[in-house]
């Protein structure tokens, strides 16, 4: 069954019909049940806010103020047992004798509705079982409880198989102590390579930026040209700042890329099995508000939300370990939960392109983000590989063009190229590479000044009858032009 079942009630229908074609009373109860996919989910927060309950409004009041939650509940267990009993009522369903009566009674209903968290404290109170505590804290001046669902009761005590590639074993343990976990690590087809970003990750953040988004754009049409792949797939996010609809199908229409997804929505997906390659554009990341509330629900806690670089391993395909340094969270609570629920979902990203029977191909995995060792990385690749920032504008080609060369010299290349001395030294091998390929040839100028020094200066020249004109104009007799290897 998939887990939503696992987990809900069962419609009218769910154990069929009987003879008369109504929903058969007779439950069915399985021999055994295999989960397939995430097993484990948080349930929708439980809140009490403040001005519904006397007894909450005292405990919201002080435990906002610093003092403990449970010695709270046990100084105002009087008042918490008699909101209970006065208050409390669970809902049932109101009967309709006419419209004004069912109308008052659903706002009266409103007005007092039942609190299982005010439930849950008054039973606190009396048994002093501190699980009835988990997750439950105060924020925002609100009672709030963060669990995770549990199996709905018809399915407890059955024998079980959870399937899940991307589960964390230290999350398993935690909520289902019973279960025996096993886990291997498959080694990828030869022919299908898995890259990672070494140096960044292309978060939601580098993609609001215009700049960096085009400069990400044009490395990637250069990546797929120079590569020759036919047949890509994208996955990345859904929502960016600045573009209107899904950002994934606004980037694959940039890029001419028909098959495309999104982070969360990946699960079971098989369209990229014959992709040639897989572009995954960032990682997933439970916004920071959802992973402490996972966290509560899981551990009941959350101390630390901070985080640090550490190098992390990295299994490689050819057998050998290598690490990339890599943001994690400080709490080891946390950052179990952000391996289970955001890692996990960047790993299903990865699987999409079934590296253990599908067909050859490259995936480029866009993010420097740690990943653990299950999945085997073939090499690294760099920021500078994939974010294309032109250092010549198209104004200035032209201009350069029509002269017809340039010397090479720090002067001239910062005036007639409009770079910065900074920009000129870190990108210059970028800069030799979109000269050849706009055509120019390096050459070295030899001759002897009106003084009698032999002086040899080097050019970029696309031009040399347009270089000799100018050469001439300077006063430089019977120059002696060669052509050099940069």
């Amino acid at each position: 069954m998939m887990f939503n079942e696992y987990f809900n009630q069962p419609s009218r229908w769910f154990n069929g019909i009987d003879a008369n074609g109504n929903p058969d009373k007779q439950q069915w109860k399985p021999d055994f049940i295999i989960i397939d996919e995430n097993i484990l989910d948080k349930d929708k927060d439980r809140v009490e806010n403040y001005g519904k309950f006397d007894s909450l409004d005292k405990i919201i009041h002080e435990v906002k103020n610093g003092a403990d939650l449970a010695d709270t509940v046990i100084k105002y267990r009087q008042e918490v047992y008699l909101d209970d009993d006065k208050k409390n009522f669970e809902d049932k369903p109101i009967t309709f004798k006419s419209a004004d009566q069912y109308t008052r009674d659903y706002d009266q209903r409103k007005t007092i509705r039942f609190s299982p968290l005010l439930r849950q404290l008054a039973m606190f109170a009396k048994t002093k079982d501190k699980s009835l505590l988990k997750g439950m804290r105060v924020e925002n001046g609100s009672l709030v409880q963060s669990v995770i669902k549990v199996e709905a009761g018809r399915h407890q005590n059955i024998p079980t198989l959870y399937l899940d590639a991307t589960a964390n074993k230290e999350i398993v343990n935690h909520l289902l102590p019973n279960v025996q976990f096993y886990s291997i690590q498959v080694k990828a087809k030869s022919d299908i390579n898995v890259y990672q970003l070494a140096n960044t990750t292309i978060s939601q953040k580098t993609l609001n930026d215009q700049i960096q988004r085009n400069q990400l754009i044009n490395g990637l049409k250069n990546l797929i040209t120079n590569k020759g792949y036919r047949n890509i797939g994208l996955i990345s996010y859904k929502n960016i700042k600045g573009i209107s609809g899904n950002f994934a199908s606004h980037l694959a229409g940039e890029l001419g890329i028909k098959l495309f997804g999104h982070f969360g929505h990946l699960r079971g997906v098989n369209k990229f099995d014959e992709v040639d390659c897989l572009i995954i554009l960032g990682r997933y990341s439970l916004p920071p508000i959802a992973l402490q509330e996972y966290t509560y629900a899981v551990f009941g806690h959350c101390f630390d939300k901070d985080n640090h670089y550490q190098d992390r391993l990295v299994r490689m395909k050819d057998g050998s370990v290598s690490s990339i340094n890599t943001s994690i969270h400080n709490d080891p609570d946390v950052r179990a939960i952000y391996d289970h629920f955001s890692v996990s979902e960047t790993k299903q990203a990865i699987g999409r392109g079934r590296l253990i029977y599908g067909k050859s191909k490259d995936i480029y995995y866009l993010s420097n983000e740690s990943i653990g060792t299950d999945i085997e990385i073939t090499g690294f690749i760099y920021k500078e590989d994939i974010f294309y920032n032109p250092l010549i504008t198209d104004e200035n080609w032209g201009k350069l063009i029509k002269t017809g060369f340039i010397r090479d010299n720090q002067p001239d290349l910062i005036q007639y190229l409009n770079l910065s001395k900074n920009i000129l030294r870190i990108n210059r091998k970028n800069l030799e590479f979109d000269l050849i390929e706009k055509g120019f040839g390096y050459y070295s100028v030899s001759f002897t000044d009106k003084n009698r020094n032999l002086r040899n200066w080097a050019y970029f020249v696309k031009d040399q009858e347009k270089l000799k004109i100018y050469l001439v104009a300077k006063d430089i007799i019977n120059p002696k032009i060669e052509s050099k290897v940069l």
